[in-house]
């Protein structure tokens, strides 16, 4: 069964709470792509479900894509559905402007 998830910056670093990811929203750019690991123990499920806390202004794909129709905060929780009930969450903020950053 998995033994841990967690989400992961693209070089597949693990995020550690404080940490911050940034990226730009505008108009224009309204996604951003989460990535994620999970370490496993003999397990052959390694299928994963993303949830977004407010679904009705940002949507996540089942690849981790994350697609904001408002500019609101949200939390992405992913779950491994192996039965071991094992989940991480991050949130983002998104801000328009200076830096863009998401913070964790």
């Amino acid at each position: 069964l998995c033994q841990e998830i967690y989400f992961t910056y693209q070089n597949g670093e693990k995020i550690e709470d404080g940490d911050m990811l940034s990226y730009t929203l505008s108009d224009t750019v309204t996604e951003y792509q989460l990535y994620y690991k999970m370490e496993t123990d003999k397990t052959s499920n390694r299928d994963v479900k993303f949830e977004s806390s407010v679904p009705d202004k940002v949507v996540v794909d089942n690849l981790g894509k994350v697609i904001f129709f408002e500019e609101t905060d949200v939390v992405i929780t992913v779950r491994a559905q192996d039965g071991s009930g094992k989940t991480d969450s991050i949130t983002l903020v998104p801000k328009r402007g200076g830096n863009g950053t998401v913070e964790i």
